[in-house]
């Protein structure tokens, strides 16, 4: 009905501008807020351009964005996506360690990149997981991945033959304040993790931010 359009109108209005003013409070200048009444994830699509980051919410504020659909929406944005995307829980603190999960696939290799060289990760401790893994191949590719970071920088490796879905959340809970990192897109196991029936399952797993490279 219209009244009931109106209201999710004024209701999406409220939402914007609470959020602008978290932002700000945080200490950012320059907010743009944006209300379209299209699909969230053609939005996003649409407007992510001129972004460095896609970030995304992993529950919604009404009953209906169930974790399947918001399970759904993710992964409809990981799969089209071209920026990499961040997946935050409600309750968010400053990471303070970084877990990798690493499977030497393109992608793994480009978040590897990313990781060693970007300075929002400059002192952060981090450990790459390679799950489902085991042999001197697995192990030569886990050493290059270690060697990629500057001499100094805290880094750990853990090469393990179990589920990459029983590893990957064990050695996030075993740190303080981690952010998990991968690619968007490997070949197995973390292909099935992130982008297969399991990805609502997995983001509810860790319930920490979860941040996914192309």
């Amino acid at each position: 009905s219209e009244e009931s359009s109106r209201a999710g109108i004024e209701k999406g209005r409220l939402l914007l501008t609470a959020g602008e003013q978290i932002v700000r409070d945080a200490g950012v200048d320059d907010v743009t807020i944006l209300h379209r009444h299209g699909g969230v994830v053609e939005t996003i699509l649409e407007r992510e351009e001129n972004a460095r980051i896609v970030v995304l919410g992993r529950r919604g504020t009404d009953h209906e964005f169930t974790p399947e659909h918001i399970g759904s929406m993710i992964e409809r944005v990981v799969r089209t996506s071209i920026k990499p995307v961040m997946i935050v829980s409600r309750a968010f603190h400053e990471p303070e360690h970084v877990v990798f999960a690493y499977d030497a696939s393109p992608a793994a290799r480009r978040a590897l990149e990313r990781l060693a060289n970007s300075p929002l990760f400059d002192g952060l401790p981090v450990t790459i997981v390679m799950a489902e893994a085991s042999g001197e191949r697995k192990r030569a590719e886990l050493a290059d991945a270690e060697a990629a970071f500057a001499p100094g920088h805290q880094v750990n490796g853990i090469i393990d033959a179990g589920k990459a879905e029983s590893i990957i959340p064990e050695v996030v809970a075993s740190v303080r304040n981690p952010l998990l990192l991968m690619g968007a897109y490997g070949h197995s196991p973390i292909r099935n993790l992130i982008v297969g029936s399991t990805t609502s399952e997995m983001i509810r797993t860790v319930h920490v931010p979860v941040l996914l490279v192309r």
